[in-house]
């Protein structure tokens, strides 16, 4: 979390006091006494009130301007060497990269992202490889299928599923982008409460439109 500093700004008051040329003007406490004109002061006699004078007329206050609008804090960016890729995530989450057992993670404590990669000797299959991520995240979390359309993200073909189900007696909803292009495949999962469905499909999709493999 960023610290913010507190600026006070200090406010200067000017009293102008009005001086009847008629009464004398008292010496403020504290302050320097201002001299009283002498007896031989020539000087032109001061106008009286009434005297037709006409008062300066009050200005009027120019209006404030439009509150500015903040400027978004910049997304942060990872690049992955051991899964070759590149992602942008939203300010104040966290990377955790990966190891050759568990998939890199980034996540805000509230959604959790998962990125990794396989490769095989000969052409990785979309078609089979979601056949078989379907029956695996159904039987794993208990989850229900809820779509599958395809995708398209950096020239890889893919497949979105969206599924319903429970992570450790959470109720989770579950997006998985997979990506397959000649011997890779990738898989970007998010992982989020139930509930919020349409706003994480909207942050999944500006998370994994960042996302650009390395081949």
């Amino acid at each position: 979390m960023s610290s913010r500093r507190l600026i006070i700004a200090a406010m200067l008051v000017v009293t102008l006091a009005a001086c009847d040329a008629s009464t004398p003007t008292p010496s403020p406490n504290g302050s320097q006494a201002i001299a009283a004109p002498t007896s031989g002061d020539t000087s032109a006699p001061t106008t009286t009130a009434g005297s037709g004078e006409t008062a300066a007329p009050t200005p009027t206050p120019t209006p404030a301007g439009p509150t500015p609008i903040p400027t978004p804090a910049p997304w942060g960016s990872y690049t992955s060497t051991r899964n070759r890729y590149a992602v942008k995530f939203p300010p104040d989450w966290t990377v955790t990269p990966g190891t050759p057992k568990y998939a890199d993670q980034i996540d805000d404590y509230s959604h959790y992202v998962y990125l990794s990669r396989d490769t095989v000797k000969g052409k990785a299959s979309l078609a089979l490889t979601v056949t078989h991520a379907i029956a695996t995240i159904k039987k794993r979390y208990k989850a229900k299928l809820l779509s599958s359309v395809s995708a398209k993200q950096a020239g890889y073909p893919g497949r979105l599923l969206t599924f319903d189900g429970t992570d450790n007696g959470r109720a989770v909803h579950i997006q998985e982008l997979i990506l397959a292009k000649g011997k890779v495949a990738y898989f970007i999962d998010m992982f989020s409460d139930q509930g919020q469905a349409k706003a994480d499909k909207a942050l999944f999709k500006s998370i994994y439109k960042t996302f650009k493999p390395k081949g």
